[in-house]
């Protein structure tokens, strides 16, 4: 089966990390489904030229789609479904295809669907997140939900990755026969050959015995990030040894970049000493294996994927995690019995979060192993990819829309 992949920035970054749930997702599915046969096309911006035009990548081919405007803005969306559509029209006119997926956190990105209307192969979006707006931006209230509807009309199959999406999706409007349910991948990396404590520790050069808490990805507000700086701050005049470990960054320029705000916060708060800032990582086992906990404060899941990966990253590495009832989260966290789950922005109940994991190493540990067992089991790569096939044969045995 010829399959092609559709999204942006679907390349690693120039030191080789795949960022972001959806990226290695896709990354992940697509290798999968390389390795048990299928040709995979990966149509996709790469602002980096990381992965280059043509280029046969473990998870497909690279159809590198050039783009105008700043990364996240109106005229890039706008020339990234305007050419990609033409270039994905080529393609399947020349050689054809017999299955598209367009994968987005955006609702929006499916008004490409209308442009690959002559394209015959079944049609299937997955929508990663709960952002209905019309326009690239942040939405955490629903957005504009008959243009939802509309933008996702023109495909067979709407993946969402959680129940919590799921209903978001019905009460915008989306057809529940058309609606699936499909949970990302966890790349195999995670599932064997984890490193010991100790080991990555010393590849980070933190302390062996200190404290050490994880934040995992960018700085834009709606990671909460504000929020976990300001609980570390009462979490270090208890625990002077304490230590933020920042795997932090921003893969790309755009108008959002508040690393500048971030920095000047953690000045304010006199937590330079405190915070161990590493960037982005290329394998995030290192910082996850390395931490005591992973604090993911988030205040929405509208702009990530529902089911973060991150923190399913921090499960099967054995690591508990602290996250908050936003989204897909509780799902993940079992409404606490497989991590801490507390209400967002609220930093008193996060501080809380924080020092009772740190205070009782033993049962942390124990959390972090339930959660392991858990989410190995939910989120293996080869029963997504299986899934997957026999989705695409469903939809490929019916005449597509």
């Amino acid at each position: 089966m010829r399959i092609a992949h559709v999204g942006v920035e679907i390349v690693p970054t120039g030191a080789g990390a795949f960022v972001g749930g959806l990226v290695k997702n896709v990354a992940t599915i697509g290798a999968q489904q390389a390795a048990n046969g299928h040709r995979v096309d990966v149509f996709t911006t790469d602002l980096h030229g990381s992965a280059g035009n043509g280029a046969a990548h473990a998870y497909g081919r690279i159809h590198r789609i050039r783009t105008r405007g700043r990364y996240g803005s109106l005229p890039f969306a706008a020339s990234f479904v305007s050419r990609a559509a033409r270039e994905i029209r080529r393609t399947s006119e020349a050689d054809g295809l017999d299955l598209l997926h367009v994968h987005s956190a955006y609702a929006s990105l499916g008004v490409i669907g209308r442009r690959l209307r002559a394209v015959r192969a079944p049609k299937v979006f997955s929508l990663y997140s709960p952002n209905f707006r019309m326009i690239p931006g942040h939405d955490h209230k629903g957005g504009t939900r008959r243009f939802a509807r509309r933008a996702l009309e023109a495909f067979d199959a709407v993946l969402v990755p959680s129940d919590h999406l799921r209903t978001r999706a019905v009460a915008a409007g989306i057809s529940t026969d058309a609606i699936v349910k499909l949970p990302p991948a966890l790349d195999p990396s995670m599932l064997r050959d984890l490193p010991s404590r100790d080991d990555a520790r010393r590849w980070l050069d933190l302390p062996a015995e200190a404290p050490v808490v994880l934040f995992l990805g960018n700085y834009s507000p709606w990671k909460g990030v504000e929020d976990l700086l300001r609980a570390m701050r009462g979490v270090c005049r208890r625990r002077p040894e304490a230590i933020l470990l920042a795997a932090w960054g921003e893969p790309y320029d755009w108008s959002g970049n508040r690393r500048d705000a971030v920095l000047a916060l953690i000045r304010e708060l006199g937590l330079e000493n405190a915070v161990h800032q590493v960037g982005i990582v290329e394998d995030v086992r290192q910082v996850l294996r390395a931490c005591d906990v992973l604090v993911s404060p988030f205040h929405c899941t509208c702009k990530v994927l529902d089911y973060p990966l991150s923190i399913l990253e921090a499960m099967a590495c054995e690591r508990p995690v602290i996250g908050t009832r936003v989204g897909g989260l509780p799902e993940v966290l079992g409404d606490g019995s497989r991590g801490s789950v507390v209400e967002p922005q609220d930093i008193e109940a996060l501080e809380g979060a924080i020092d009772a994991v740190l205070a009782d190493p033993r049962e942390a540990e124990r959390l972090g192993r339930h959660a392991a067992h858990w989410a190995r089991a939910s989120f293996r790569p080869d029963v997504i990819r299986r899934d997957l096939d026999a989705l695409y044969t469903r939809l490929g045995s019916s005449p597509p829309t």
